[in-house]
């Protein structure tokens, strides 16, 4: 029998000590990779050509594609059909993300907004941890959704939620409960489809669209926008 010294022991423990924490340290400092939506090349909430609230940028594209998909009332009740299911193998949670922040733009009750500016940072939801970016959205929603004014069947839809370790099922159904408190298979689609801000102060900048009934149409937009 090989006998080790106490030294020995000492040793090979703080080895492995070290291993494990420059592990964990490379672990925690590795970028996550961009979470594509659509497709498109260089999308996602942390990519530098996202940028969101603008006219230009792979958010622009995909929020284009998305207002596409769900022009009509069908296309967004069968979405929100299959969020409440909380199957994620149906819905894609980064779409549903776009989705909920295209509502949320032109429909800030509730608080949602903040989830909104939370989202467009880029970190809450996005960054790894514990608790995990899910998690936190889901909580954030879930918090607010009382403000939404639902139904009592749907306001204890959610609050069952919290009997549920499932957190990216959690999520859709979570999801998909917002949507339809805030009327989304309803929407009328100028609603999903008006301008951010950003947006109109670009038309707004551009002296050509300056007169008439069309910048008067802007003005009533930004005055709803900025209810």
């Amino acid at each position: 029998m090989v006998r080790l010294s106490g030294t020995t022991i000492v040793r090979s423990l703080f080895l492995a000590f070290l291993a494990s924490s420059r592990a964990e340290a490379f672990s925690m400092s590795t970028p996550q990779p961009n979470k594509t939506i659509y497709g498109v090349p260089n999308s996602g909430w942390t990519s530098p050509q996202w940028n969101w609230g603008y006219g230009s940028g792979t958010g622009h594209d995909c929020a284009a594609i998305c207002r596409n998909k769900y022009a009509s009332n069908e296309e967004r009740s069968k979405l929100i059909k299959d969020l409440l299911e909380g199957d994620p193998t149906t819905t894609d949670l980064e779409e549903v993300k776009l989705v909920m922040a295209l509502e949320w733009q032109g429909d800030r009750r509730g608080g949602y907004g903040d989830v909104l500016n939370m989202m467009a940072n880029a970190k809450r939801y996005e960054e790894e941890g514990d608790p995990s970016p899910n998690s936190l959205l889901l909580k954030d929603m879930m918090e607010r959704f009382h403000l939404l004014n639902p139904t009592e069947e749907n306001r204890a839809a959610m609050e069952a939620l919290n009997e549920t370790n499932d957190v990216d099922s959690a999520v859709r159904s979570c999801s998909g409960l917002v949507l339809k408190a805030m009327g989304f298979a309803r929407t009328n689609e100028l609603l999903f489809n008006q301008p951010s801000m950003l947006d109109l102060k670009m038309i707004d900048e551009n002296g050509e669209q300056n007169n008439g009934k069309t910048r008067e149409a802007f003005k009533f937009l930004r005055r709803c926008i900025e209810c």
